[in-house]
């Protein structure tokens, strides 16, 4: 019953329309500083493009990496192991039930940037010299690793369904500090948090993994910054108006609010991406 109940929640969170927009407007700013090959906005729009028209793009995401949202991917695993019919259908809307089927179509955004990040990585992967099938397991892994609803250990299974949106906030933690540390191993014990720096510094061998891990955590370090740069242009553009005073600390810890012709508008944060972002704030 508890479960239900969780489920409940979490599908009408997930499906309210609102909430449809404002994750995919999250999804650009969260990618963007997690990954090299996603452009915000514009890699969203062609993969929201290449999600409403069936292209060769969503087959091949479907082939390597097949998850579009939370709520589809969990009725998804379940159903898969009774029901092969949705290798008769075609599009983005095929499941293997039809509730699965109109769960995916309301988690298009969702998917559109996923998948524009997928097709992204798999090109770049292809221009490194990699054969087309290393260069979709690559995008493939890169697609996921942003956050993967998918990746749950057994003893975290029965949490997940009372918990809503717990696995989604550990994964989400886990792949921010895997990528700010350099570290690309999901499976690495945290004492080795460090390990690639250190052993970096120290003049150890690198593995292939660690050698793309620590330029693109860099990377991401300097965007953190760039996010961080726009809370504080905006803490400091109304430093002294009353309004945006009044405004409660959850909403400015979770949303930027800028003004436009006498309109406050807000626009949401990447989560725990934003963390320098709050600092300068504060």
């Amino acid at each position: 019953i508890w479960a239900l109940g969780a489920r409940g929640f979490r599908f009408g969170v997930t499906k309210a329309p609102a909430y449809i927009l404002v994750n995919f407007l999250r999804d650009q700013l969260a990618t963007w500083a997690l990954s090299r090959d996603f452009v915000p906005l514009v890699t969203g729009a062609k993969g929201l493009a290449q999600t409403l028209t069936s292209s060769a793009a969503l087959k091949r995401y479907n082939a390597f990496a097949g998850m579009a949202g939370v709520e589809s991917d969990l009725i998804e695993r379940a159903a898969l192991k009774r029901d092969a019919l949705t290798l008769r259908r075609k599009g983005f809307s095929a499941a293997p039930t039809k509730f699965g089927s109109i769960l995916r179509t309301m988690e298009v955004t969702e998917l559109a940037s996923r998948l524009g990040h997928f097709d992204a990585a798999y090109k770049r992967a292809l221009a490194d010299g990699f054969t087309p099938e290393e260069a979709a397991t690559e995008a493939a892994y890169a697609a996921h690793d942003v956050l993967d609803f998918s990746r749950r250990g057994s003893n975290m299974l029965q949490v997940a369904r009372l918990i809503p949106f717990l696995n989604s906030t550990v994964q989400g933690l886990d792949a921010a500090r895997r990528t700010l540390s350099g570290e690309r191993n999901i499976h690495s014990a945290y004492r080795n948090l460090a390990s690639p720096y250190l052993k970096a510094a120290t003049g150890h061998p690198l593995s292939v993994a660690e050698k793309e891990a620590l330029p693109n955590s860099a990377r991401v370090w300097v965007k953190l910054g760039m996010i961080g740069m726009i809370g504080a242009a905006l803490a400091a553009l109304y430093r002294d108006d009353d309004e945006y005073e009044e405004f409660n600390d959850y909403m400015k810890a979770t949303h930027w609010f800028f003004k436009v012709g006498g309109t406050w508008w807000r626009v949401p944060k990447p989560f725990e991406l934003a963390m320098l972002s709050n600092a300068f704030e504060a």
